[in-house]
């Protein structure tokens, strides 16, 4: 559905023949930097082929009772460098935490199997016990493969109402990882939990989430910390919070080489990206190539000065307006900013712009489509060497906004 919405899109594009000659010097240059951006890869290992080892009769698939303790047990009970083979179909019931930590090599073959929560943990006692649930609990480990499975939450109101996010269990995430570098997660899906769907602690490296599926959730889709990040050709919808969020608790979590590409976004409330939290250092962020479908594009990158640098925005589609005030994306304090081939329509009665940045520096802002915004970037002062050109802005007609490039330090702009 999302494909041949999108393929619409681009057919009414083409009918445009009054915009075609404005947009043709585009296709060379920015066809080039999506493809790169598209295929970037980071060097994840995959887990060496070893025996495989299948989940004991004894346990059992058919979601009667809680089976923590045993799958716990299990996995325990097998060599490194094996493969743990579930039950066809199987349904395994969670009511604790399955705790994957000091391993090497392990692949987690869910062959359809479901890994769903029935109590919401409120049985531990323990306030932070129960926030804290998660299903899945990855750490300290290397090459790992989780695929082939599914993970359902507790929480009976997932998705955007106000009763979906509940502090008490807000920290309840459908796969939580920390500390481990090698991992991929193929074909997993996650729904109805209280928390993040998929959440990354300190300490990730080589770590990609890719053709998998994630809806209704309680907090933030996927939180977001470390090196070398992929998610790719996922589908996600129906957060509480914010779609995507790199909010570092504290500064010795840095973050490189992110790359969110090639997602099917729904819709979700607050942000689709949203980047604040301390003052940890962050370098080449990818936002390339996804389709918001009634989701407004909406980013807000506000770090502490002088820690974010080298932040690539291209060739994202929406069809979600952006509303309130000010601008679609909103940057401060980030070194190195290209926003490019970017379709992002607004409501033109808010008169607003699609980039605004604050303290930046080598900055372009090009070949975007800003529907209804009465501009494609604003600036906010305090900005050495920004750019923007050929983008295109207003309502019916749209017309390409005139150039600009300002060396800076650029003023402030008057109080409102």
């Amino acid at each position: 559905m999302f494909d041949k919405k999108l393929a619409a899109i681009f057919k009414r594009r083409r009918r445009r023949c009054r915009y075609q000659e404005m947009r043709s010097r585009r296709s060379v240059t920015f066809g080039a930097a999506l493809a790169l951006a598209l295929t970037a890869t980071v060097a994840v290992s995959a887990s060496p082929a070893g025996a495989v080892e299948t989940a004991p009769a004894a346990i059992p698939a058919d979601c009667s009772r809680d089976v923590t303790a045993d799958l716990t047990a299990w996995f325990a009970s097998v060599p490194d460098n094996s493969i743990l083979s579930f039950a066809s179909n199987g349904c395994y019931r969670v009511d604790g935490t399955l705790v994957i930590a000091h391993r090497s090599g392990l692949t987690f073959e869910g062959n359809s199997a479901t890994f769903k929560q029935v109590t919401d943990g409120s049985e531990l006692i323990n306030s932070k016990k129960i926030r804290t649930r998660n299903v899945w609990t990855f750490g300290t480990s290397t090459n790992l493969v989780v695929r082939n499975l599914t993970t359902v939450g507790a929480n009976p109101h997932a998705g955007q109402g106000d009763l979906a996010y509940q502090p008490k269990f807000e920290a309840q995430h459908a796969y939580f990882v920390q500390g481990v570098n090698g991992m991929v997660m193929d074909h997993v899906a996650a729904y109805d939990v209280y928390g993040d769907f998929v959440a990354l602690g300190g300490g990730v490296a080589n770590f990609t989430v890719r053709n998998s599926s994630f809806a209704r959730n309680g907090r933030q889709g996927w939180s977001i910390n470390g090196t070398n990040i992929v998610f790719e050709n996922n589908t996600i919808t129906e957060t509480r919070r914010a779609t995507i969020d790199i909010e570092p608790p504290t500064p010795m979590w840095p973050s490189k080489n992110i790359y969110i590409r090639n997602n099917d976004v729904g819709p979700g409330r607050l942000f689709f990206f949203a980047n604040v939290g301390a003052a940890a250092p962050m370098d080449n962020i990818n936002i390339v190539g996804n389709r918001l479908h009634h989701k407004a594009f909406v980013m807000y990158v506000a770090p502490p000065m002088g820690t974010r640098s080298n932040y690539h925005v291209i060739g994202n589609v929406s069809d979600g307006p952006v509303s309130g005030f000010g601008s679609a994306m909103v940057f401060k304090d980030v070194q190195g900013l290209e926003v490019r081939g970017n379709s992002i329509p607004t409501q033109w009665s808010h008169h607003l712009s699609g980039v605004g940045v604050q303290r930046g520096a080598d900055v372009s802002i090009t070949n975007n489509t800003f529907r209804g915004a009465a501009a494609a970037l604003r600036d906010r002062g305090d900005n050495v060497d920004i750019t923007q050109s050929n983008n295109l802005v207003g309502s019916v007609p749209m017309g390409i906004q005139a150039t600009t490039r300002e060396i800076g330090p650029t003023p402030k702009p008057p109080a409102a």
